[in-house]
């Protein structure tokens, strides 16, 4: 399977799970929009390395 599939795949079963700010429930919903390409070349580097995928959690605070 290329790389580019897979990595497509990976983040199509977890990027619906996570959670987003009010401010970028908008902008980000979007499942080909120019934020994922980031996440599509980070997840393809460890598949094509055949290492473990590394994910990050961010803690924010929202401003009241």
């Amino acid at each position: 399977m290329k790389s580019t599939t897979l990595a497509k795949e990976i983040l199509n079963l977890l990027l619906p799970h996570r959670r987003l700010l009010p401010s970028e429930e908008m902008s980000q919903t979007d499942s080909c929009g120019p934020w994922l390409i980031s996440h599509i070349q980070k997840t393809m580097f460890f598949i094509e390395q055949e290492k473990p995928i590394h994910f990050t959690l961010n803690l924010t605070t929202q401003k009241k």
